[in-house]
């Protein structure tokens, strides 16, 4: 299908938002309210505490006996680095995929993730002029979008690209960067701490930073 599109190389600076890690990880199987977390997401900020910053960049990499379950442009079988060009973009794409998480249920479900912004340089296929001929990219799983989504990225990785552009699905105007490559991505910069509120009365997922 990627033939018709041609590759060209790109230097940029994507955002993605990311499980906060071992710290949160800790700090939220001791059951603590989410002011309690939030006020020590908050302390270790204030305290100068680092993280290993290649770490945001490897985890998605990292070898698992499954990587995840079937997204856009992965059937679980190999990895991908889901970022934006835009904050607002990457942040859209989370909270709907919290919100489709949890959808149905009584109680309210808050999760939190880090902003990540990291240098992108690498070659890649521009799909977003595309979208008559590709119309998936942009369609739910549930109407089969993810399974042709699967095989242009299988496509893209068989023919060597590191990424590709595509249109968002969440955020109108947004630009997604599905990356498959770790070489093409450096200088991780983690940044807030985010929490994604779902609401059971609203069906609603709401953004706010947790350090606030």
């Amino acid at each position: 299908m990627l033939e018709v599109v041609p590759s060209k190389d790109v230097t940029c600076a994507p955002y993605r938002y990311q499980n906060s890690g071992d710290n949160l990880g800790t700090i939220t199987d001791l059951g603590l309210s989410e002011e309690n977390i939030e006020g020590i997401l908050r302390f270790l900020d204030d305290h100068g505490q680092r993280d290993d910053l290649d770490s945001y960049l490897n985890r998605p990499f990292e070898i698992k006996l499954q990587f995840e379950h079937k997204s856009r442009f992965s059937d679980g079988t190999f990895p991908v680095y889901y970022s934006a060009l835009e904050l607002e973009t990457a942040q859209a794409e989370i909270a709907y995929q919290h919100q489709r998480r949890v959808l149905g249920r009584t109680v309210p479900r808050t999760v939190y993730y880090r902003e990540v912004n990291c240098d992108f340089r690498g070659t890649v296929k521009d799909l977003q002029d595309y979208i008559q001929q590709f119309p998936f990219l942009i369609v739910d799983a549930q109407q089969g979008g993810y399974d042709q989504s699967n095989e242009v990225a299988k496509e893209a990785i068989n023919q060597g690209l590191d990424g590709l552009l595509t249109r968002s699905a969440r955020r109108h105007n947004g630009t997604c960067l599905p990356v498959f490559r770790r070489s093409a991505l450096s200088n991780s910069r983690p940044g807030r701490h985010v929490a994604f509120s779902y609401d059971p009365m609203t069906d609603l997922v709401t953004v706010s930073d947790s350090a606030a």
